[in-house]
């Protein structure tokens, strides 16, 4: 049996310590949801669906948010938000100028964290949506999705 040195010990705790707090994925955290309509005075059966959120960007490359799966340049990273309502239909991330921190579209720079709002457009007839966040590295041909949660309207 051959016997580990403590040089060799060392050597390992190293390589294991380089590797802490390294992840391929993002971190993404809702912080606070709100309907605003866009003009009250006329309609309220619509409105958009503005979302605090932060995002930790723990990986090594830039992150990309988009409004839907991505068809850019080989190897680059992305974010896309989609909201799905109680009848099963997916509303995705747009613009919208009334919101002081939009984070759509942006980019999210390496081990850094940003916080901003992200906004649906959606109908007041449904009582609750949910927020799906996926994850990709184009021409690696995978997705993951990274978060999902219930927000109630």
């Amino acid at each position: 049996m051959r016997k580990i040195t403590a040089f060799t010990l060392f050597i390992i705790i190293l390589a294991l310590a380089a590797g802490c707090g390294q992840s391929d994925f993002a971190n993404v955290n809702v912080k606070s949801s709100r309907i605003e309509f866009v003009d009250p005075d006329y309609d309220t059966t619509e409105g958009y669906l503005v979302l605090k959120m932060e995002i930790e960007n723990l990986t090594d490359s830039v992150l990309y948010i988009e409004s839907s799966s991505p068809t850019n340049e080989e190897g680059e990273k992305h974010l896309w938000f989609v909201i799905k309502d109680e009848d099963g239909n997916e509303h995705k991330a747009t613009y919208y100028k009334e919101i002081e921190s939009n984070i759509f579209p942006m980019s999210v720079s390496p081990r850094t964290t940003t916080e901003g709002e992200l906004a649906f457009m959606v109908t007041t007839d449904v009582s609750s949506v949910t927020l799906e966040v996926t994850q990709n590295v184009v021409g690696e041909g995978g997705s993951k999705v990274i978060y999902t949660k219930e927000i109630s309207l």
